[in-house]
């Protein structure tokens, strides 16, 4: 069976256009109400959306300070899988798995001393259900997990991870979808569920995200990065 359809379950309310404060979540089965918010094309199956062109979500999410979670299974975790894009598919920074890690990919030179890309340390298999985490806090503060447990966190001076409104201020976040600068990063696979808060709201049960540096550690705030439980290198 194929689709080319809008599917959501609220968990609480949210308008249709910029985000309020609460969660919702988006279940992919055939019990689900059609909503305009949520567009992807695939197939329904028992498990969940069977896609390899992932979701695209409109005013669902603050741009700016959000939560964001959702698990997949995906059919191959190799080389670079784009998992979240922020800019309206304009641009090739994200959240991606490589080789199975998750990575963040900035667009910048952090520092002489750091690459471009943040990479977490744990590893995720092919077909291997796996639940990813992004929140951002008001204050800029980036934080990634896998599995409920943390990768790595930045402090995102340049608002890289910030989400593109469309010109009607709708905020647009595209989930398994690659760019339009590589396309050739599609991840493909099931997405189960996805998680969204807003507004700040601080809880998905996952880890604390790592402290804001203190003034000593302002040097590398400056260049708008703070890791933890990360590593940084240059993106091939």
């Amino acid at each position: 069976m194929h689709f080319r359809t809008s599917l959501i379950a609220l968990a609480s309310v949210f308008s249709i256009g910029n985000a309020v404060a609460g969660t919702t979540t988006i279940a992919f089965n055939e019990s689900s109400t059609a909503n305009s918010a949520v567009q992807f094309s695939g197939s329904l199956t028992a498990s969940g959306l069977n896609t390899d062109t992932g979701v695209t979500l409109t005013g669902l999410l603050d741009a700016s300070v959000y939560s964001l979670s959702f698990s997949a299974s995906l059919d191959y975790v190799g080389s670079w899988r784009k998992l979240v894009d922020f800019q309206g598919l304009s641009e090739d920074t994200g959240l991606y798995l490589h080789d199975g890690q998750l990575a963040i990919y900035l667009g910048y030179q952090v520092s002489p001393s750091l690459g471009d890309t943040l990479t977490g340390t744990d590893t995720v298999q092919s077909n291997e259900p796996v639940t990813v985490s992004l929140t951002r806090t008001a204050e800029g503060l980036v934080t990634a997990s896998l599995n409920n447990v943390v990768q790595f966190s930045f402090s995102d001076l340049f608002s890289k991870a910030v989400f593109m409104t469309s010109s009607n201020g709708q905020t647009v976040v595209n989930i398994l979808r690659d760019d339009t600068v590589t396309v050739s990063e599609q991840g493909t696979g099931t997405l189960h569920t996805i998680s969204l808060t807003s507004e700040g709201s601080p809880d998905l049960n996952l880890p604390m995200a790592a402290a804001v540096p203190e003034p000593e550690s302002m040097a590398l705030a400056a260049v708008g990065l703070v890791t933890a439980l990360g590593v940084a290198r240059r993106r091939q």
